[in-house]
């Protein structure tokens, strides 16, 4: 008889501490829980500039993107590990194929044939509902060159678990090495300064 007490004793125990052992599980994975998104199809991104004869601006049709997204019990957001990569081929001018070939030649695209974009940090999280603005840093590389880059970016946490995120930024070609085009026998020639906006949408895939 008290063998079977015993037993009995043991198994609550046992029972008890799995109880508390998922308890815990699950309150350590919503207080900081860490997933792996990637850039959806569901995306725009275009160059703006300008030349001392009319605007421009290209379209960039095609990229790849990935990203850790650590999601915290307050709503809390940390993006981490974040690389995208864009195809130079894939940008395209409002201008025709003529403006095409000067901006694969000044992107040096046979020999650098993608823009790469490695998140160094994101901080500075301000939310406001499912909403939030950050400061973030990275490494934009770009026909070989590379240079640290600071945004500002605004974020929107959507349905599905899914995160939009928007960016204005303004900078030179020169930043990169990259010898702002000109056509029309040196008639036309463009603007150094660019700006880049985009909108992404990362999905947990």
């Amino acid at each position: 008889m008290k063998t079977i007490i015993t037993r009995i004793a043991k198994m609550k125990n046992l029972l008890s501490l799995s109880f508390v052992a998922l308890i815990f599980l699950s309150f350590v994975t919503y207080q900081n829980f860490n997933s792996d998104y990637e850039v959806d199809s569901d995306f725009s991104m275009k160059i703006i500039g300008s030349s001392n004869v009319h605007d421009w601006e290209s379209t960039i049709n095609s990229l790849t993107g990935y990203a850790s997204v650590t999601l915290g019990e307050s709503g809390d957001i940390q993006i981490s590990d974040c690389t995208v990569s864009i195809p130079v081929n894939s940008i395209k001018s409002s201008k025709g194929k003529q403006m095409d070939k000067k901006t694969m030649k000044a992107l040096k695209e046979k020999e650098f044939p993608t823009i790469d974009f490695t998140l160094l940090s994101f901080g500075n999280v301000v939310k406001t509902d499912n909403k939030f603005t950050a400061d973030a840093k990275g490494n934009l590389s770009i026909a070989g060159a590379t240079k640290e880059i600071d945004m500002i970016i605004n974020g929107n946490q959507l349905e599905n678990g899914r995160i939009e995120i928007q960016c204005s930024k303004d900078m030179k070609m020169t930043d990169f090495e990259i010898k702002p085009p000109t056509a029309l026998l040196g008639t036309m020639r463009t603007h150094d300064e660019i700006t880049i906006e985009f909108r992404v949408v990362l999905k947990n895939p």
